[in-house]
């Protein structure tokens, strides 16, 4: 008896399971029609609203990569419920088993509605954003920016004399005026072959000039760029003040906005030099294309060969007639004295030693200016022994007279590259440093003189002032490169303990800076200073050595230079950003020196 009693109950439990998926199958065959007009309802629905959808996305040039997929299980649903709705009352039992079909269609189109439509939705709700707010920059900000355009911005003024780049000049300014072809042009050569000189000419010629008008934006770039502060100069060019910018992607994105703005609201194509772009830099260049923006051309100087650049224009060396008329302007008197005329075998003879370098024919045409038989005939001799432009540069410093002079030179190679300097700043520093008289006359006879040999050029902004220190308020210097390049090899040829000037580049982020000088246990302010900037706090066991240099340099990557004066002792340079750093320094050795005298430790 108990066994037929567990017989039962188990033939009872699995007649429970069987009823109950019975009951089951009955009540979806009694839904089944009411399920079937509920999704056919649903789908009638959807599909004129799907279509909406994909005619707004071509219209608005979108995707429609995720309504095609809705519309595809709408599609798949469609055809399942005209099945259905063709079911005979004898096809009863098959009922269940399409309920089940119809509600797993179902499910799959509010998946796609609910996830790859909606995602498509928030995109498009992002770039219709970032639509808005170049709309906004096009119609000025909530702070009123106006664009006011000045003229071409940053295009330094034309050398008063050229030669042998009338043929370069015609090519690269046919390629500039063609309303196709590339989009960025690339003028390459040795330094000093006078490849900005060519793309000033270009930017100041009157037919390149009537084509862009006041849409010609000149920058350079250099060997360590600020991308930052490159955007910023020309945001202040166009609207009066730079904005701020987070990152480099914003900076670059808002300036595309810019000169997009610039073309709309002109109606003048744009031209955009980026001067003396080096390897490594040149990345600049791509982000600056701004494919979206028509009739937009982009000049590229460098001594470098980029190969993905198709349309080059490199410089070759000055034939001997255009060399020869280039040496000899510079070497005439511009006060036209009777200084010594050389015959015309030994001007040959220095001129071939040149090899057809612009910058070499200038700098040793201005050296040897209103000097004596002596001078050329040495020069002449240096020049045979020396092939690089480097050393004929060298060679033009070896024979200044003035050992102040050539101090005051080597000076100048602590600035930043490409930066104009203020005369002021220079009297006063040399003042100090040399012993200069205290009028600034003597130091200004020296910014003469190394203007005149074309060791430097002086650049004068407006002349509006009578007083002698406010007119030199107005007057700047610049150098090239590769005379900047030799002023740095000439300061760093002693052991660094024995400099009188030392740069310190925060931006290698302390490669440049020896050991020694960065350990917390070094003595003296100026290795507890350069412990602070670094950011470096491990301690070294290194020789305790003291800096004699009389003038440093501190760059942090930041434009806007300052210096202050150490005591007259000595001076030192740095940026905005290091200037805030050396107050922070400041700062810090105050509370510890107060912080010890409070605990009594030393």
């Amino acid at each position: 008896m108990a066994a037929s009693l567990l017989i039962g109950g188990a033939v009872g439990a699995g007649m429970q399971e069987v009823l109950g998926r019975a009951i089951e199958m009955v009540e979806k065959g009694m839904n089944f029609n009411s399920e079937l007009k509920s999704s056919t309802e649903t789908l009638d629905t959807l599909i004129p609203l799907v279509e909406q959808m994909k005619q707004l996305a071509r219209e608005s040039d979108r995707s429609i990569e995720a309504v095609a997929k809705l519309e595809n299980e709408i599609q798949k649903g469609k055809e399942l419920t005209e099945k259905c709705s063709k079911f005979r009352w004898w096809r009863f039992l098959s009922f269940p088993v399409y309920h089940d079909r119809i509600q797993e269609r179902d499910k799959k189109i509010g998946r796609h509605l609910s996830m790859g439509v909606q995602a498509q939705i928030a995109r498009d709700s992002m770039e219709t954003l970032k639509n808005v707010r170049k709309i906004l920059d096009i119609l000025g900000d909530e702070y009123g920016r106006r664009l006011v355009l000045r003229g071409v911005s940053g295009v330094p003024e034309m050398a008063e004399f050229t030669v042998g780049l009338d043929e370069p000049l015609r090519k690269l300014k046919d390629e500039v005026l063609k309303k196709d072809g590339d989009r960025v042009l690339l003028v390459t050569g040795l330094g000093g072959s006078g490849k900005s000189t060519l793309a000033k000419k270009l930017c100041w010629d009157h037919e390149v000039k009537a084509m862009f008008v006041e849409n010609i934006f000149f920058l350079t770039v250099s060997k360590t760029p600020n991308l930052k502060a490159i955007v910023q100069t020309l945001f202040e060019h166009c609207e009066g003040r730079a904005p701020e910018f987070p990152t480099d992607d914003d900076a670059v994105n808002r300036l595309g906005n810019l000169l997009r703005r610039v073309r709309e609201l002109t109606g003048r194509p744009i031209l955009l030099v980026l001067d003396d772009v080096w390897s490594g830099t040149d990345v600049i260049v791509d982000k600056f294309k701004f494919t979206s923006i028509p009739d937009y051309k982009i000049v590229v100087t460098s001594r470098f060969v980029f190969p993905r650049f198709s349309t080059q224009f490199p410089l070759k060396p000055l034939e001997n007639h255009d060399a020869l008329s280039l040496f000899h302007h510079f070497t005439q008197a511009k006060d036209n004295t009777n200084s010594y005329k050389p015959d015309e075998n030994l001007v040959q003879e220095i001129v071939r030693g040149c090899n057809g370098s612009p910058l070499a024919l200038e700098v040793i045409g201005g050296s040897l200016c209103q000097h004596p038989f002596e001078f050329w005939q040495t020069m002449k001799e240096r020049i045979k022994s020396n092939k690089d432009l480097l050393s004929h540069l060298q060679n033009c410093l070896d024979i200044l007279e003035d050992n102040k002079e050539k101090e005051c030179f080597m000076d100048l190679g602590l600035f930043p590259e490409d930066q104009r300097i203020r005369v002021p700043i220079l009297i006063d520093m040399w003042t100090e440093l040399h012993e200069l008289d205290e009028d600034g006359q003597k130091a200004m006879n020296i910014i003469h003189s190394l203007n005149t040999k074309n060791l430097a050029n002086v650049i004068v902004k407006r002349k509006v002032a009578t007083d002698v220190e406010m007119y030199y308020n107005n007057h700047f210097l610049m150098q090239h490169d590769l005379l900047r390049e030799l002023a740095s090899i000439q300061s760093n040829q002693e052991l660094i303990e024995q400099r009188k000037r030392l740069a310190i580049d925060l931006t290698q982020s302390g490669k440049n800076c020896p050991n020694w000088l960065i350990g917390q246990n070094q003595p003296g302010i100026l290795s507890r200073m350069l412990s602070f900037l670094s950011l470096r706090g491990t301690q070294q066991q290194q020789e305790q050595k003291q800096v004699s240099a009389r003038i440093m340099f501190i760059s942090t990557g930041m434009l806007l230079p300052l210096y202050t004066n150490h005591d007259k002792n000595g001076f030192l340079l740095c940026d905005f950003h290091g200037f805030l750093l050396l107050m922070l320094y400041i700062l810090f050795t105050f509370l510890q020196m107060k912080h010890s005298l409070q605990t009594g430790t030393t």
